[in-house]
């Protein structure tokens, strides 16, 4: 039984490694919508470096590739429009919640 609770809680931790935040989704986005990593960290305020560990990452986390990287920018792969198609929705209902949640606060 407790080697049953171990490899549970193992596998949470695993499967938590793999969580995909509203950080990641909103950098993804606006790399996507400005198919430059460069430009999109200037307008998120962070440097290029950080941005470009960020996507890495989440490219880390789902086991795809999202960006063709070249001197002139990025291009979205396939999986990246899929990728926006859903997320565009999750970010505004995380934010319609982050809204709501407001009434609630001391």
């Amino acid at each position: 039984m407790e080697n049953f609770v171990l490899y549970k809680n193992y596998k949470f931790i695993e499967n938590f490694e793999k969580c995909v935040n509203l950080m990641d989704l909103k950098s993804f986005e606006t790399v996507y919508e400005m198919r430059s990593i460069n430009r999109a960290a200037k307008n998120l305020y962070i440097k290029p470096q950080g941005l470009g560990s960020i996507i890495r990452t989440l490219e880390k986390k789902l086991d795809i590739t999202l960006f063709e990287r070249n001197q002139h920018g990025v291009t979205p792969t396939a999986g990246a429009e899929l990728l926006h198609k859903r997320s565009e929705g999750l970010i505004e209902q995380f934010e319609e919640i982050q809204n709501e949640m407001e009434q609630f606060k001391d």
